[in-house]
């Protein structure tokens, strides 16, 4: 039995012992029923829903931070409705309406709830929720809610300042206008809704003022500090957004990061530290102030919310920030990647005083992580893909992710979508657009794609020649050598001809890799079976968990990461030159089994991914099998030679033989070349120095029948 065979036989086997065991353990009841969830956290999960479907007025959260002395009390405030702390709306989808509605809360005068009126929260196994998705949350009891924050006095000249004015615990009064409307319609820099909040604390009023404008996926925040009666030297430390959602939380590897983005040199440089290094490092935490802070907060893999601000490019002097701080907002007991993390930042000394107030402005994003609208706020980093990018670093690669792969993907999918149109559809397919891509960037490299298939093609061809010149030379490297790079001068082969295609085709796989695994239009779309391009094609669900591995490969059975390796197997059949040595053998054995542990790292991996590399492998094989048909060195000269052999012994004396006819290299010949390998590698035994002594001799001999004993030409006539 063949290596494959029993390969295929353990497979089959491994997989029917796991699906048996679990069952007859089920069966017999030797498998205990897993632990129902406390009550507790079913009554949370029934309020976190109520509180995305039917936003409702959230208590003032307990604020975690260390208070030096007790707070100021608080005035007394009257509690405003859920319709007079909204802003925007989730029923006008369209481009000019509201892509927004901010729920927001009195309590420390932050932010509920953010949601997106053009995204649906993530499927649930498989199937929509139909709710929109919910990116900025105060769900969590344990922080402070979004965008509140806290007031510090201090002394001027003093490095110690007095206690801190905690104002994220406490509520908020909601102004409002003549009429009593705290819902104000703005129409100065775009039409608007707008809600202010005010406190006062020592004399200290503090006013904070959301803006929130049709058609951007931002909303304005201004913090007005004033001091009417004394000079005050203030800094406050706000809250940055955070409660974004993990998505694909049984096949992702980004659960939540934090982002910040510094301005250094006129460049936005962006550090990203995952929801791990920031539980990791939460007593040694890292204080980013020496670059001025162009943006703060929290992303996953294809959303993210931060806070900003309006101008493209802060520099020193301007700047708001002294300082910003990742952190731990409440550690998840099953996995520390999946941690709620959030941002702060501590605004500059400011000095306030009589007729003399003091406005900040910042912005908040609450959306995709799509270059054309972070471009406008010095995020544009964000929508590149950098994931692992500190031990895997290809030049180039997010360059032409983001100006070339992006654009191409977005053009061939209005192409779909204005072909679905003809024929009554709305939406084109990503699905579709994939495939197309992928054929486009395959057809511009195909010069170099052919070469190396070319090159590969020329390698197997010339294997059966090395092996010999090894295995006749064996005992002297030098002469090995010299005939080995004789053979490749004579047959016009270079061994590194073949390595520069790959080398200059890597950026742009690289590249063609990130934007389909950062591309938020893949997410909900869907191809065939598929439902979500984002996720694992999930063909369907296991029927038990299965043993040892169930955890890893979570409850459904993904079929496109075998067909990948599948492809991956018969492509490397094709180029893959024969063995020569028993080690290359081995090791040849070894890259097949290799290939199928491949297909369990890949197994998670998003379908739109899959159906990149299914398209990509079956171009490469067509390459291969659609070489140029006819061929003129790459033939070993050995067969040449007894060819000319066969035709001389055949034709009529005096006769030239008939030039050999032209290899033909077709699809069909080939293989009915393999399945007579065995023959042709024992008709093909002799060597070519062999051969061409072989047909010298003939000539030799021939011709010397031509000529008399003085080496002169005999003169025609009939022969006796």
């Amino acid at each position: 039995m063949s290596s494959e065979k029993r390969l295929v036989l353990f497979l089959v086997l491994s997989v029917i012992l796991m699906f048996g065991t679990q069952a007859l353990m089920q069966t017999l009841g030797l498998v205990p029923d897993p632990p129902k969830p406390p009550p507790v956290v079913e009554a949370k999960a029934k309020e976190e829903v109520k509180t995305t479907d039917e936003p409702k007025p959230v208590e003032p959260p307990v604020a975690p931070v260390i208070r030096e002395a007790p707070a100021p009390k608080e005035p007394e405030v009257a509690l405003a409705t859920v319709a007079d702390l909204t802003l925007g709306s989730l029923n006008d989808t369209s481009l000019d309406g509201y892509r927004l509605r901010v729920l927001l809360t009195q309590g420390g005068g932050g932010v509920s709830t953010a949601q997106l009126a053009h995204y649906d929260a993530e499927f649930e196994s498989g199937k929509s929720r139909n709710r929109p998705l919910t990116l900025i949350s105060s769900r969590n009891s344990k922080a402070p809610a979004p965008l509140s924050l806290t007031l510090t006095p201090r002394i001027p000249g003093s490095a110690v300042s007095p206690a801190a004015w905690p104002l994220d615990s406490r509520l908020w009064e909601v102004v409002r206008d003549s009429e009593g409307k705290s819902v104000k319609e703005v129409t100065e820099g775009g039409a608007g809704q707008q809600i202010s909040f005010r406190t006062t604390v020592e004399d200290i009023t503090v006013t904070k003022t959301f803006t929130l404008r049709k058609g951007q996926n931002v909303f304005e925040l201004d913090i007005t500090l004033d001091s009417p009666n004394s000079e005050k030297l203030l800094e406050y430390t706000l809250m940055g957004p955070h409660g974004v959602p993990i998505e694909g939380e049984w096949y992702t590897s980004t659960f939540r990061d934090v982002c910040f983005g510094q301005v250094d040199r006129n460049a936005v440089s962006v550090v990203t530290k995952s929801a791990y290094d920031v539980g990791k490092y939460v007593n040694e935490p890292e204080s980013l102030q020496t670059f001025p802070l162009q943006f703060a907060g929290v992303e996953n893999q294809y959303f993210t919310t931060f806070l900003g601000h309006r101008t493209p490019l802060m520099t020193q002097e301007n700047r708001l920030d002294a300082e910003s701080h990742a952190l731990l907002l409440s550690a998840d007991p099953t996995k520390a990647g999946k941690d709620d993390v959030g941002v702060s930042v501590t605004s500059k000394s400011l000095e306030v005083g009589p007729n003399r107030s003091v406005t900040h402005s910042w912005l908040v994003y609450a959306g995709p992580k799509d270059k054309i609208l972070l471009a406008a706020y010095g995020a544009e980093g964000l929508a590149t893909y950098r994931k692992n990018q500190s031990w895997i670093f290809i030049p180039g690669g997010a360059t032409v992710a983001t100006l070339i792969i992006d654009p191409m993907l977005r053009g061939i999918y209005a192409l779909t979508e204005g072909v679905a149109k003809i024929f009554g559809f709305k939406n084109g397919n990503y699905g579709i657009a994939i495939i197309l891509l992928t054929m486009t960037v395959r057809m511009i490299m195909f010069p170099l794609g052919r070469r190396s298939a070319m090159m590969a093609k020329k390698a197997q061809d010339l294997a059966p020649q090395m092996s010999e010149i090894k295995e006749k030379f064996k005992d002297d490297k030098d002469r090995q050598a010299k005939e080995t790079f004789a053979l490749y001068k004579r047959e016009g082969f270079n061994p590194m001809s073949g390595c520069w295609p790959a080398l200059i085709q890597m950026p742009i796989f690289v590249g063609l890799w990130q934007a389909l695994n950062n591309s938020v239009s893949l997410r909900h779309a869907s191809f065939l079976y598929i439902r979500d391009l984002s996720a694992p094609d999930m063909l369907f669900k296991f029927p038990v968990k299965l043993p040892l591995i169930g955890d890893f490969l979570g409850e459904y059975f993904n079929v496109l990461p075998f067909i990948v390796v599948a492809l991956m197997l018969v492509q490397t059949k094709l180029f893959q030159p024969p063995a020569i040595t028993e080690e290359q053998k081995q090791q040849q054995s070894m890259m097949k089994f290799m290939m199928i542990f491949m297909a369990f790292m890949f197994y998670k991996v998003p379908s739109g991914l899959g159906l990149y590399f299914i398209t990509s492998s079956t171009w490469q094989i067509c390459e291969r099998l659609l070489l140029p048909k006819v061929k003129s060195s790459t033939r070993a000269a050995s067969s040449v030679v007894l060819d000319v052999t066969e035709q001389s012994k055949t034709a009529a004396p005096g006769a030239a033989p008939n030039a050999p006819a032209p290899y033909v290299d077709s699809w069909v010949a080939k293989i009915e070349r393999r399945l007579k390998s065995y023959v042709d590698e024992a008709q093909g035994d002799k060597t070519i120095r062999n051969a061409e002594a072989s047909a010298k001799a003939r000539e030799r001999k021939d011709d010397g029948e031509t000529r008399d004993r003085n080496n002169r030409p005999k003169p025609p006539g009939k022969r006796r």
